[in-house]
């Protein structure tokens, strides 16, 4: 961060504190100052010639936000997916469910086409930046059972020392069993 020095032009030194930068102090005219944690800063200035000096403080003068942390984990319900969103210090989303489709929601429910292996991506943002987080999402459905047979009615073999045995043909039941 650079400083620029407005104070009277009969100023002949300056003494900077910059409790939290890199330097912490300066005796430049116009200091550069890094500050490398997140917080709220204040900023000293002491202006100084022979005839005396001025001082101005401003309190939480530097405000240095965090860049986000994207994170999330999935509950799976057959094609219905619900991703909960555990990021931080971040205002907006953005997500890639990995099928062509996505969502700007904090807590998205998304419903897959098919069932397959999808990779889902969130950014999570903010004014320090964006940050990605990925994830691969299994989507599987229960089975349906199901079968057809080409002819289901006939004539069985004859028992020995008998005439004709003849089969009636009668409707075919069907019962679903589910485990």
């Amino acid at each position: 961060m650079v400083f620029d020095n407005t104070s009277s032009d009969n100023a002949t030194t300056f003494a900077w504190s910059f409790p939290g930068g890199s330097p912490d102090t300066s005796s430049l005219e116009n200091p550069v100052v890094v500050y490398n944690a997140p917080g709220q800063y204040n900023v000293t200035l002491i202006a100084s010639n022979p005839a005396g000096a001025d001082t101005v403080v401003f309190v939480n003068y530097i405000q240095v936000g965090s860049v986000p942390v994207a994170g999330f984990s999935n509950a799976t319900n057959g094609t219905v997916v619900s991703f909960t969103n555990s990021s931080t210090n971040a205002t907006s989303y953005s997500w890639d469910f990995g099928d062509n489709s996505g969502s700007s929601e904090t807590n998205p429910v998304h419903t897959y086409a098919a069932d397959g292996v999808y990779t889902v991506t969130l950014s999570a943002t903010n004014s320090c930046g964006t940050v990605t987080s990925t994830q691969t999402v299994t989507v599987t459905t229960a089975p349906s059972a199901n079968f057809t047979a080409g002819n289901t009615s006939g004539c069985g073999p004859r028992p020995a020392g008998s005439g004709h045995l003849k089969a009636e043909s009668r409707p075919l039941q069907r019962r679903r069993i589910r485990r």
